[in-house]
């Protein structure tokens, strides 16, 4: 069986060795030590670390094609990861409650506050928004409210 390779990793191992570019020369930079990127070279940096992503990303997926085409890749497999997912809820809850009891069924649920919010709204008598409102009155401290700082891209 042929040995598959990826016809741009030569010259992009390449340029990231030699450090071509600014960008290149960037992202090494930001690869070995990010506190010392300035804000002014940041803008550029996470455009291209979003451009890289998608790129690394569609070499993971040619991997996984000719891996498939039973193709072998040096050092590389791919596995089948099985994931279970209950497809009916209520029918799996039932079930649960009828062979082994109402404490494991209220046990095996998993309460979130998208699902709780929507079940509350639900029949379309009130707004999502008042659902949330309602929710946050009932559980009131049983809430933790944490803000985790997302990057978003401005539309210029």
């Amino acid at each position: 069986m042929e040995k598959a390779t990826c016809q741009v990793a030569p010259s992009l191992i390449q340029s990231f060795n030699n450090g071509d570019d600014v960008k290149t020369k960037g992202l090494l930079q930001l690869a070995t030590d990010p506190s010392s990127i300035s804000a002014n070279d940041l803008p550029h940096l996470l455009d291209e670390c979003t451009r890289i992503e998608k790129q690394i990303e569609a070499v993971r997926q040619r991997a996984k094609e000719l891996i498939a085409n039973g193709e072998t890749i040096s050092g590389w497999r791919v596995l089948d990861v099985i994931r279970h997912k209950i497809i009916d809820q209520e029918a799996a809850f039932t079930r649960i409650w009828t062979d082994y009891g109402i404490e494991v069924a209220v046990r095996s649920i998993k309460l979130s506050l998208p699902l709780a919010t929507v079940a509350v709204a639900g029949s379309g008598e009130i707004t999502k928004k008042q659902a949330q409102e309602r929710l946050s009155r009932t559980l009131d401290k049983l809430i933790e409210v944490a803000i985790h700082p997302r990057l978003w891209r401005q539309s210029e």
